[in-house]
């Protein structure tokens, strides 16, 4: 899914009733993940990502693009591609 299309798709969900009233939500706090990190050894993917969404200030040298990178040069058979998490600005969320 291309990244545009992930956030399209986040906004959405955020539109559900009671989901855009909690603080998260209007403080810019609302992402989201791919659910193929269930199970699969790239799952550090989301790890990295719900670091930094949580705790920017601990974990800003931390970066879920530049680990993916490392995978797909050093380990992947067929490399992953596309957006695998995605997030929005508070103004988008309301």
């Amino acid at each position: 899914m291309a990244e545009n299309a992930a956030r399209r798709s986040l906004a959405g969900a955020l539109q559900v009733p009671g989901l855009s009233s909690p603080a998260a939500m209007r403080q810019g706090r609302a992402h989201g993940l791919w659910n193929f990190f269930g199970a699969v050894p790239p799952a550090i993917l989301a790890v990295e990502a719900l670091a930094g969404w949580t705790r920017p200030d601990v974990f800003a040298g931390i970066g879920p693009a530049a680990t993916r990178a490392e995978i797909n040069r050093r380990f992947a058979a067929l490399p992953s591609a596309g957006c695998f998490r995605a997030g929005l600005p508070p103004a988008t969320q309301r």
